[in-house]
């Protein structure tokens, strides 16, 4: 009986060559015989005959192409099931739940075209369902929202959050307290003098429902909500006056409340420190800090005293 192609050879037993013509055409793909080391010295040509190509095996080149050869992945599906699923080899995108992104950790809306959840029902931003283009006058991807605004939309109920942040019900909030910007007109560096004289010089019935007075509303909001250059006031949804000066006071979105100029948060304790000294109040510790809602890793301690000061 021939060798079987593929098992292990006794010494003297002939292999058939793959260099012969006949076996050639008759195998579709590469075969491997072995054979032992004192064979593999000399294996003389006239060794060969016509006959060896029967030692193969019996396998016909139309046998082989009636079998696909579709190995299995390491989880034990065919590839073809595999490519199926996915569309014939095509992959699908993968969608992630966002629940503490880059987006909505700067304050802004989910970018559909940047963040894992693009935009959909595994978006869990809380800003999702805010109209800002209607708040402020400007469309949605420029806005950023004040930390302070940010830590007051999150204690919001689910339920009440749209009627809780409409124009109306916002800009009435910050109305209220607009005695404090009286206060603070002086030092402030929005135009607060100028929007005062056109708001006072609108009749009831413009404020509420001309194009002007609804631009009027977007300004004030932007100045009280939302993160901008030159910004000298905001309003605090944690204190009683509403609004504050920047140069006083900022917003710590790591403890969740408004602090006092000279107070800082501290990372390596995660509290915010009182203090014009360096080490924490709190740990005693001069790890890394954050003044504000900024994150200043890597600040050297001259940065952090010029800053207190």
């Amino acid at each position: 009986m021939g060798a079987l192609a593929g098992s292990k050879r006794k010494p003297g037993t002939p292999v058939a060559s793959p260099t012969k013509a006949t076996a050639s055409t008759k195998r579709s793909r590469t075969q491997y015989d072995y054979c032992d080391e004192k064979d593999s010295e000399s294996l003389p040509e006239d060794q060969w005959s016509s006959d060896d190509a029967d030692s193969w095996s019996d396998m016909s080149v139309d046998e082989d192409e009636d079998q696909t050869c579709q190995p299995d992945s390491p989880s034990g599906r065919k590839v073809a099931d595999i490519q199926k699923e996915l569309g014939r080899g095509m992959t699908t995108p993968k969608i992630e739940a966002c629940t503490g992104c880059s987006c909505s950790r700067s304050g802004k809306q989910c970018n559909a075209s940047t963040c894992s959840c693009q935009g959909g029902d595994a978006c869990h931003n809380p800003l999702k369902k805010l109209d800002l283009a209607a708040l402020f006058g400007q469309d949605a991807h420029a806005v950023e929202l004040h930390p302070c605004f940010m830590t007051w939309i999150t204690k919001q109920p689910k339920a009440k959050l749209e009627r809780a942040t409409s124009t109306r019900s916002l800009f009435d909030m910050v109305l209220d307290a607009i005695v404090m910007l009286d206060e603070y007109k002086s030092n402030a560096t929005e135009p607060y003098a100028e929007w005062r004289t056109k708001w006072d010089g609108l009749t009831v019935s413009e404020r509420d429902s001309s194009d002007a007075g609804l631009a009027l509303k977007q300004e004030l909001l932007r100045w009280g909500l939302t993160l901008r250059q030159s910004q000298s006031v905001y309003f605090s949804f944690c204190r009683r006056n509403g609004w504050m000066e920047t140069d006083h006071d900022w917003h710590c979105d790591r403890c969740g409340g408004c602090r006092q100029w000279r107070e800082w948060h501290c990372l390596n304790c995660d509290q915010c420190s009182y203090g014009l000294t360096l080490s924490c109040a709190n740990c005693r510790g001069n790890g890394d800090w954050s003044p504000g809602f900024e994150s200043n890793d890597g600040e050297s301690d001259d940065d952090l005293h010029s800053f207190l000061l």
